[in-house]
């Protein structure tokens, strides 16, 4: 098991682009970000996107904790959707703010998970391949 790991590592490769300046980055093989800048002002800044683009089935996972280490957000909303997670500082907004996103997403057929933990204990789950 662990070569084939090992094998799996050696044949693939992360890739990112920037969305403002269209930057190619490429993990190398010794776990380094190379990049590689766009030929020309024509370029388009999003080549790996899903051919889906916006309608590519996403994610939204919610977590909260009443006693937070220093380090990190009391609660939080991340999404697919989302330019950047939201942060809560009670509960109960975050739980309505969570179930009212993870409708509209999923009526709209643009989810494939969700995931919502309240101290470490799974509140909700929901993942589309497993819905009867």
């Amino acid at each position: 098991m662990m070569n084939l790991r090992r094998l799996w590592g050696d044949l693939t490769r992360t890739v990112y682009q920037c969305p403002e300046c269209g930057t190619i980055y490429l993990d190398n093989d010794k776990n380094q970000l190379r990049g590689f800048t766009r030929g020309s002002e024509n370029t388009e800044k999003n080549l790996l996107r899903s051919a889906k683009g916006d309608a590519w089935p996403g994610f939204i996972y919610g977590d909260w904790v009443d006693d937070k280490p220093e380090w990190r957000e009391r609660g939080y909303i991340d999404a697919s959707i989302l330019p950047e997670m939201k942060i809560y500082e009670d509960w109960e907004s975050l739980e309505s703010d969570y179930m009212a996103l993870f409708q509209e997403l999923k009526d709209k057929n643009l989810l494939r998970s969700g995931i919502l933990k309240k101290n470490g204990e799974w509140i909700h789950q929901w993942w589309r391949d497993h819905e009867s």
